[in-house]
């Protein structure tokens, strides 16, 4: 049962990514809104993706965590007991990473898409009264995406 509806809540979790994704310029066509130019929020429709399909692996995690931890509690033999602790543990640290991650990719992916100018290079977040700066802007590096932070004085 529990396979079943695990299976069952990945679907709709696809099914609601696909929705989010393809909502915005399925919307604006059936309301005659002319797009605003050749932007593309591909960046931002992405990030969206990735952060509610790692939002719902949290909750598959988490139900691994609680199904170790049972079979902790119900486990006579000891080496059983620390193995299935240890599972419950790692599951559980996996869940919330996953989760938090999940939740910064999707408040960054609401951001690109109704907050950030695609035109501007660094979006200027805060001016100070003394003069001093920050902006963010994501990068692409060899290493992989990052987030780069400037603070000017």
């Amino acid at each position: 049962m529990p396979l079943a509806r695990t299976s069952l809540r990945l679907r709709a979790a696809l099914v609601l990514v696909f929705v989010c994704a393809v909502a915005p310029p399925a919307a604006r066509a059936a309301d005659g809104i002319p797009a605003a130019g050749p932007t593309s929020h591909a960046t931002a429709h992405v990030a969206l993706g990735v952060g509610a399909g790692l939002t719902v692996a949290s909750f598959l995690l988490a139900e691994g965590a609680d199904r170790a931890y049972d079979r902790y509690l119900d486990e006579t033999d000891p080496d059983r007991i620390e193995d299935a602790y240890d599972d419950a543990e790692r599951y559980d640290r996996l869940a919330t990473a996953t989760l938090i991650i999940g939740q910064v990719s999707l408040v960054y992916g609401l951001w690109r898409r109704f907050l950030h100018d695609p035109k501007d290079g660094i979006a200027e977040a805060n001016t100070a009264p003394r003069g001093a700066t920050w902006s963010l802007a994501p990068r692409l590096g060899r290493d992989g995406p990052a987030l780069a932070i400037d603070v000017r004085f």
